[in-house]
């Protein structure tokens, strides 16, 4: 089953909805999985279509940078639910929904690099979060996080890579670290065996799971696929690694 497309890494003004590979191997996260407490879909005005965040407090969402670097507060909201398949600004019958009230894209944000570019932003809202909701709990011991360690990834996006159909489902899939050391700030983690992040899922999590908590430390970044539907979203994916972020999100948040 094909899971979380990388949540719309559309490059600065494309923003498009990643690829539709649609995170492979994955399966539907249910109303009674933990992942689905802190994961949310970020509808981006310009793709018409899904980014993915993680609430990180009580009106705070986090995603990547390049998910609001084109958008206007006024024409984004926070939709929360597994499935958000056909909800638009003017379609939000069924599904909570929380309008955005501002953005904080991280200062050094390099929309045009290809390591370090600081791809992380918040999005505030009002309004209390639906019941059942709760901000997602941080890596604490980034020594858990090396070559070959086991990843969740979750998030929003297409189920086909070739007709970039994208689904609005929550999914979820296990990949793992490819390189740690990708960049100082930068995670890739492999996606060859099937299994990974595609169009539509930027901006969302990556966990390593320990005693059956979710630790959040990445927020889906760049990889290939990603910013063309020309390539499948098999090989790798690049997350930013949130943790050396940590006092930047933690000042900005409310």
């Amino acid at each position: 089953m094909k899971l979380i497309s990388l949540a719309i890494l559309a490059i600065g003004a494309a923003l498009y909805a990643l690829n539709s590979q649609a995170i492979e191997g994955g399966q539907d996260v249910l109303d009674n999985n933990p992942i689905k407490q802190s994961v949310v879909g970020v509808w981006n005005a310009p793709g018409q279509a899904w980014c993915t965040g993680s609430i990180v407090a009580p009106n705070t969402i986090l995603t990547a940078a390049h998910c609001v670097s084109e958008q206007t507060v006024q024409d984004t909201f926070i939709g929360f639910g597994v499935n958000l398949y056909g909800i638009t600004p003017s379609k939000t019958e069924g599904v909570e929904v929380r309008w955005a009230s501002g953005f904080e894209i991280f200062p050094n944000y390099n929309a045009n690099g290809t390591k370090d570019r600081g791809d992380i932003a918040l999005i505030h809202f009002s309004g209390k979060i639906p019941s059942g909701y709760k901000p997602a709990t941080f890596l604490a011991d980034p020594s858990l996080l090396v070559n070959n360690a086991k990843i969740v990834l979750a998030g929003y996006g297409v189920t086909n890579d070739f007709t970039d159909q994208i689904n609005g489902i929550l999914r979820s899939t296990v990949v793992t670290v490819a390189n740690q050391k990708w960049s100082s700030t930068e995670v890739s983690l492999d996606q060859s065996l099937g299994h990974g992040a595609c169009w539509g899922d930027s901006g969302g999590p990556a966990y390593i799971l320990k005693n059956g908590i979710y630790y959040l430390w990445g927020v889906t970044c760049d990889g290939d696929g990603i910013h063309s539907p020309k390539f499948p979203c098999s090989q790798r994916s690049i997350y930013t690694d949130a943790l050396p972020y940590k006092d930047w999100i933690t000042t900005n948040s409310i």
